[in-house]
């Protein structure tokens, strides 16, 4: 993959992750689980606007994200299918943080280099953190889900 199809790739997970984090804040109960997801949701647009600019191609938003509901996830607002959704945002975040490490060894600055490795990439590992310790939580999913 060129920079560019992986500055793409970039763009596109942020836009998955947006409307699947959307989706995500809707379902809690907890007004401060949702605050905190919608400051990640500003975050990721505001990185979607860096890549963007970087490249100067405005491109169309992601309609959806890629992996369907399975079977067993349960009833869309219902504790199984929010423990997938959040699941899913997890394994975006971990993507993105592989996408990220590629795009920084191929980065033609080394002035953006450096902001991905200082800024980009430990923001994607602390969103990682954030949903993987929601889903160590999974008594407490109960109580957050609608």
């Amino acid at each position: 993959m060129s920079f560019h199809d992986l500055v793409r790739r970039a763009i596109v997970i942020d836009e998955e992750e947006i409307a699947l984090w959307s989706e995500i804040a809707s379902l809690v109960r907890s007004h401060e689980l949702r605050a905190a997801i919608m400051r990640m949701i500003k975050h990721e647009k505001e990185d979607i606007e860096f890549w963007r600019s970087l490249m100067a191609e405005p491109m169309p938003m992601a309609a959806t994200t890629r992996e369907e509901q399975p079977r067993d996830a349960g009833e869309r607002g219902g504790p199984s299918y929010l423990h997938h959704r959040i699941r899913q945002a997890l394994m975006l975040d971990l993507e993105e943080i592989a996408l990220l490490a590629e795009i920084a060894s191929r980065v033609p600055s080394d002035a953006l280099r450096l902001d991905i490795l200082m800024h980009m990439l430990p923001n994607e590992v602390c969103e990682a953190c954030f949903w993987n310790t929601v889903l160590l939580q999974r008594d407490m999913m109960m109580g957050i889900c609608e």
